[in-house]
């Protein structure tokens, strides 16, 4: 975990919600997060903006003003019977020029098979194509135009990580580490409803039936830190980490460990 995901001053976190009582927004708020949690079915759209940045070394040269008009969206479709899940990640950059970057995925749990649509690489806004083929000396269009048969189609990410790596990854992990995710993400949800349940009503507010819940860069580290520790000790989690950084269980809580002590640290 790098140190600086603390370095966000203030983070507006709004969460567009359909406001069907005449209540306070903070319970409007853990309302819908209830029933997001307990819905056998459910859509939930998140929005993370940045409203003042400090502490990022990396960004010093960049324009202030142009990183806080930026936001993250994500749109989550759930189905937890079929134990299916659609996502729509829209991330938008503010600035001259503005940049827009939207992309999908589609998620059997049962399975752990993660879908990609490839119209989404086809699709990419003048500006993001433009600084993709700067950045890859145009070989990301002659790559696209080499694969127009592949539009429309979806790709399997276990499988093209199977053919870039070259590492096989059988079945019986597939579904171990569908498990172990499920798990954590239970886990992450209780840690979440529990920490901002316990926040003053002047954190929420409601703007045209969306609603904002504003944190510091205090109540963020606190909040980081509370996931850190909460997973330190948490197997699924140390057994999914050491599988995917290559290490031991005993090395992965080993760096968990130092991760965590570097953000209180920097707290």
């Amino acid at each position: 975990m790098k140190k600086a995901i603390i370095a966000l001053t203030l983070i507006v976190l709004s969460v567009a919600i359909f406001l069907t009582a005449c209540s306070s927004p903070k319970s409007e708020f853990m309302s819908s997060f209830r029933n997001i949690v307990k819905n056998k079915q459910y859509t939930a759209t998140f929005m993370l903006q940045p409203k003042a940045i400090s502490g990022f070394e990396a960004l010093d040269g960049l324009n202030p003003d142009a990183l806080t008009a930026s936001n993250l969206t994500v749109k989550t479709s759930r189905d937890t019977e079929r134990d299916l899940t659609y996502n729509t990640f829209g991330l938008h950059i503010g600035g001259a020029p503005t940049m827009d970057l939207t992309a999908h995925s589609f998620q059997n749990g049962s399975t752990g098979k993660i879908f990609v649509p490839v119209n989404d690489f086809f699709e990419t806004a003048a500006p993001v194509t433009n600084m993709l083929n700067l950045a890859t000396d145009s070989v990301y269009s002659k790559v696209l135009s080499e694969n127009e048969d592949l539009k429309g189609k979806y790709v399997d990410l276990l499988q093209t990580l199977q053919n870039v790596t070259g590492q096989v990854i059988d079945e019986n992990t597939v579904d171990e580490q569908a498990d172990q995710i499920q798990a954590i993400e239970g886990k992450t949800a209780f840690l979440l409803y529990t920490k901002l349940n316990s926040l003053d009503k002047s954190h929420y507010q409601t703007t045209n039936g969306t609603i904002k819940l504003t944190l510091n860069k205090k109540e963020l580290a606190e909040l980081a830190n509370a996931w850190l520790e909460e997973f330190h000790s948490n197997r699924d989690f140390i057994s999914l980490y050491a599988k995917i950084a290559g290490l031991t269980e005993s090395q992965a809580k080993e760096s968990w460990a130092d991760s965590n002590k570097e953000m209180q640290e920097n707290t």
